[in-house]
């Protein structure tokens, strides 16, 4: 149980309205004003509605990309230590992560990981991952081998 008192209550008040009224008063650091683009707008009879976007892919689409599937985890682990990569891969999980599994059920096709890319950047230059074909797909952007 908390006691508390009227003037005590009424400074709480008068606080947060004064706190309220200062954050009102604050003017923003935006150099540039925020304006409705009227190009992006068509008049369609007496209305005036805005332009269908052009649909733009979420992931990029990288031609810098290469992969080679193994039977024999093995295989895979010697290829991914060779020249030029030099990367000593983890043990293959037994499936394929559940964010790059298209379904619950099921493992990626090799289609779905050379569409896909997952989880390639200059941190995990290269990755493999359990096919639904129960094969390595080993993947990598070849850029980030290169010697410059």
């Amino acid at each position: 149980m908390v006691f508390s008192d009227i003037p005590l209550i009424s400074n709480n008040i008068s606080w947060t309205q004064s706190a309220s009224d200062q954050l009102g008063q604050m003017e923003t650091n935006i150099s540039k004003p925020t304006f409705v683009d009227p190009d992006s707008y068509d008049n369609v009879g007496d209305e005036v509605v805005p332009r269908p976007r052009q649909q733009c892919s979420s992931k990029s689409k990288h031609e810098d990309f290469n992969y080679k599937v193994f039977d024999q985890e093995e295989d895979a682990q010697k290829f991914a230590i060779e020249e030029p990569y030099k990367i000593k891969l983890r043990k293959c999980r037994a499936h394929a992560p559940r964010d790059m599994c298209p379904s619950t059920d099921n493992d990626p096709t090799l289609e779905y990981v050379c569409k896909r890319q997952w989880g390639l950047n200059s941190k995990q230059r290269m990755r493999q991952v359990r096919l639904n074909t129960g094969q390595i797909c080993i993947y990598w952007r070849p850029s980030f081998f290169t010697r410059e």
